[in-house]
């Protein structure tokens, strides 16, 4: 589903049509009043990138829109060359983060709502509708244990697997496809919402090292939690949303457990003098 775009404030605006009169009735109708926005600090790791919630009033009668505001200032120069030298891809403002998610959109792979997009000096900001009645899959996959949930168990990884699939087939990468990025909502019988799209690689054909690395922190994030069944279910889903040829499976197989092996080393290491329980063993994936 396409997005229709507005561009205000002389190009420095960019916003979602569909919320225009929110944005005019709350003033924030220039990119420096969006960026100036009063909010309330809600992640700010990074001093580069941080996120604050706010609430847009509609019409009368009417409950205010919880809304998200995430601040992109400038990476130092240093920190760039790192990346450069390391050779990753970096990204260091809000518009791609926007253009990822009209992407997904387009797709009609589950994500965040984009209201509007701001460029305010050398800084940037990307405005988001509040994903709202959701548990996050690292959260819920361990209260699905039991036998009695095993067919919503088999529901949620399937669809995990079918957004999974989709997004590679279309060229799209997350880079932090880790099971606490996804929201799932019951109330839509357990779809899945992926967020932070500011790492999102687009390609026309996918390389294979990303889609390993997305399938990678998958397994990682998952391994404490799933079973062989599980994995299984997940392959079948994934081969064939991804429309990936049955002889590469094998090789993909490899490639991503090695992968999520060293991220498990590392784990390992970086937590070995806690408790046991912290220790990370990756399955292994006979094919993909």
């Amino acid at each position: 589903m396409d997005i229709k775009v507005e561009t205000w404030d002389d190009g420095r605006l960019m916003i979602n049509a569909e919320y225009a009169s929110i944005l005019s009735l709350n003033k924030l109708d220039t990119a420096a009043l969006l960026w100036k926005a009063e909010t309330e600090s809600i992640k700010e790791i990074l001093k580069e990138r941080g996120t604050g919630r706010l609430f847009l009033n509609q019409n009368l009668g009417v409950p205010p829109l919880e809304c998200y505001l995430k601040r992109y200032r400038p990476v130092p120069l240093k920190e760039k060359l790192k990346n450069w030298t390391c050779g990753k891809r970096a990204y260091f403002d809000a518009f791609h983060e926007w253009r990822a998610i009209l992407t997904f959109h387009k797709y009609e792979l589950p994500t965040m709502v984009p209201i509007a997009v701001a460029k305010h000096g050398h800084n940037s900001c990307l405005l988001t509708l509040g994903i709202t009645d959701y548990i996050r899959a690292s959260e819920l996959f361990p209260s699905l244990c039991s036998p009695q949930y095993a067919d919503i168990r088999k529901t949620l990884i399937e669809k995990i697997a079918n957004l999974a699939g989709t997004m590679h087939r279309m060229g799209l990468a997350h880079q932090d496809f880790y099971l606490v990025h996804m929201f799932i909502r019951k109330n839509e019988n357990y779809k899945p919402y992926i967020i932070d799209l500011q790492r999102v690689i687009m390609q026309r054909r996918l390389a294979m090292r990303w889609r390993v690395k997305d399938l990678a922190q998958l397994l990682f994030s998952a391994a404490p939690v799933i079973t062989k069944k599980d994995i299984d279910t997940f392959c079948n889903t994934y081969m064939k949303a991804s429309e990936t040829r049955k002889q590469l499976g094998p090789k993909l197989a490899r490639s991503v457990s090695r992968k999520a092996g060293r991220m498990a080393a590392r784990h390992n290491r970086k937590n070995r003098k806690t408790v046991r329980d912290n220790q990370i063993a990756i399955p292994d994936i006979k094919c993909l």
